[in-house]
């Protein structure tokens, strides 16, 4: 007989954007029935926040500094609901998360997606590695340091010809404007097949655009899902 683990809380806080956060409910979720969940109390306590976020997009200090605020409040909330674990549906946000969580006598399990990702490709041992991102994202060169002595060669899209087509792609999943997102990510990736072992999509929107992996002929590493995946076992003990 299966022995499920009915104790566990799960915040994920949610709103950059919004339609990221539900698809990645709806992974969690499956990934959770893999696992042998069927009935509803088989099933993890979720507590979802899909804030309404300043726009995590823009850089000024000033933006984020509305964003972090937001954020810390957020995980007040969260810690009053007693959570065991935490995640944040948001690469952009990530620099930010070990300073909050420090100010928190409860400590929390939180998963980290840059984390994640990098267990994952050295598991797979690719070598040559393209991160397509938000703006903000790659400025922190948010995925080197989780990468770190790792034998890794990362690299970006090209700052001039394709980080606009990859933050206009962002915006049309945000617009709900699917068919458009997915055109644009088809261009971008086409332009680096080639040159790399994977590609990850590293901002919570892209893989909303990815309509079908296998016709792009790479692989193709959604933290969406790896973050679900590794959340789920935690959450189900079988």
């Amino acid at each position: 007989m299966k022995n499920y683990n009915r104790t566990r809380r799960v915040g994920i806080i949610g709103g950059m954007g919004p339609l990221a956060s539900a698809n990645f409910l709806v992974s969690l979720i499956k990934e959770c029935q893999k696992k042998g969940a069927k009935m509803d109390s088989d099933f993890p306590h979720i507590f979802l926040e899909s804030i309404s976020f300043a726009d995590s997009s823009e850089t000024s200090s000033g933006t984020m500094r509305l964003v972090i605020s937001s954020l810390r409040k957020t995980m007040k909330r969260m810690l009053k609901n007693k959570i065991d674990f935490l995640a944040i549906i948001c690469n952009t946000l990530h620099p930010y998360m070990d300073s909050l969580l420090n100010n928190f006598d409860h400590k929390i399990h939180f998963f980290p997606m840059p984390e994640i990702v990098a267990t994952h490709i050295s598991e797979k041992k690719y070598k040559n590695v393209l991160i397509l991102s938000s703006q903000e994202s790659k400025q922190n060169k948010l995925y080197n340091s989780a990468l770190k002595g790792s034998g890794v060669t990362l690299s970006y899209a090209d700052q001039k010809c394709d980080q606009p087509l990859i933050n206009k792609t962002i915006l049309n999943v945000m617009e709900g404007k699917i068919i458009d997102a997915r055109k644009n990510l088809n261009v971008v990736i086409k332009k680096y097949i080639e040159n790399y072992d994977c590609i990850v999509l590293g901002c919570t929107e892209l893989p909303l655009a990815l309509k079908n992996e296998a016709k792009h002929k790479i692989k193709i590493v959604d933290p969406n899902y790896l973050l679900a995946k590794v959340l789920a076992e935690k959450c189900i003990s079988i």
